[in-house]
Order: C-alpha cells, then structure tokens, then sequence
C-alpha cells in the first residue's frame, strides 16, 4: 500500500483531513518525497524524514520528526492538538487549524537542519 491509497482506505472524515494535511506538504514542499514508513505516509526532503501522518483508533496525528522547532517555535499554539512527544492529535481541523498547520509545516520544514536532532549523514 503506498500513502496515497493508505488516505483513501480511511473513513471519509478522516481521509479528507488527512488529503488536506497531504495537499499543504506539497503546496509547502512541492519536492517532497512520500513514502510509507513505519505503516504511515511520511514525508520527507533530501533523505530525511520530516513529517509523517497516521490514522489512529480514536485519533488522528500528525508527526514532526525534528519536533524541538515545533516545541520552541509553537510552544502554546501546539497545546490544543494533544502533543505527544512528535505528534500533534486531533479528530477535526478547521480553516484555522489548516492554516496553523501550514505554517508549522513551513517552519519546520525549512529549518530542519537547525535542530538538535539533525545529523548529516
């Protein structure tokens, strides 16, 4: 299964957050690779992994993998999705949160090679 058929395996409600989660990556990130790893889409640039996304029983997640610019740019904003030690949980997103998290994609993104967990190998 490849992440593209892993959104659209998913209940409508979820596969539609999920396919609005995946069309900002890649209007952020045009050039971002897909694949599935650890049975989740993930995305990433230049061989790293950045983001990752999955389906949960009761939740939904969103995964930034350098996770320390998520907690030190977006400290209070984060607190509303559940954040667990990588991941942001949620059920819905509306607008907002759509757009919240294009700009947590776009500064993560950009700067992931400024975080303490980076390592260029």
């Amino acid at each position: 299964m490849n992440a593209l058929e892993y959104i659209l395996n998913q209940p409508l409600d979820r596969g539609e957050i999920l396919h609005r989660l995946r069309s900002e990556l890649f209007e952020v990130f045009p050039d971002l690779t897909e694949s599935m790893k650890y049975n989740m889409p993930t995305y990433g640039l230049n061989g790293k992994v950045l983001f990752a996304m999955a389906s949960k029983k009761n939740y939904l997640s969103f995964y930034v993998m350098y996770n320390d610019l998520m907690e030190i740019k977006f400290k209070e904003q984060i607190q509303k999705y559940k954040p667990g030690k990588s991941c942001l949980r949620f059920t819905k997103l509306n607008d907002s949160d759509m757009a919240f998290f294009k700009e947590l994609i776009h500064y993560c993104g950009t700067y992931y090679k400024e975080s303490r967990y980076y390592k260029d190998k």
